[in-house]
């Protein structure tokens, strides 16, 4: 991500959007459509899967083209000394 200009997020969890600002991205503007294939990207983060069925982990999928886009579920682990985050590619088109 070395042009975060055109990165934008769907915050679909029920968390306040200052994390994902913190880091760049930007909320989806309401006075304009974004275009996919004109370099704008859209991150999806939701509880619910591809299918709209409730999830029991974090989906996230991002858009980067009309016909492009991945979708993966964060798994988080925690042991005696530490938290670890497992990616699981769920799904592509």
């Amino acid at each position: 991500m070395k042009d975060k200009s055109h990165f934008y997020f769907e915050n679909k969890l029920g968390i306040p959007d200052t994390v994902f600002l913190a880091h760049g991205l930007k909320a989806i503007p309401q006075d304009r459509k974004l275009d996919v294939d004109k370099n704008d990207m859209i991150v999806s983060f939701s509880t619910r899967d591809i299918e709209g069925k409730l999830a029991s982990n974090i989906q996230f999928s991002y858009v980067f083209g009309s016909l492009g886009a991945q979708g993966y579920e964060i798994r988080i682990h925690k042991s005696l000394l530490i938290r670890y985050f497992i990616y699981v590619h769920r799904w592509e088109s």
